[in-house]
């Protein structure tokens, strides 16, 4: 669905622009409760 891919794509897409961990830390986790909730 349109959703998991968005999901994914962003995903692979904070994998390659993992240059500041902070803010990927960050991002990974309001990234990580979105996907479970719409599961």
């Amino acid at each position: 669905i349109d959703a998991e891919a968005l999901v994914l794509e962003q995903k692979l897409y904070k994998k390659n622009t993992s240059e500041s961990p902070s803010a990927e830390d960050t991002e990974d986790a309001a990234g990580s409760k979105a996907p479970m909730s719409t599961k």
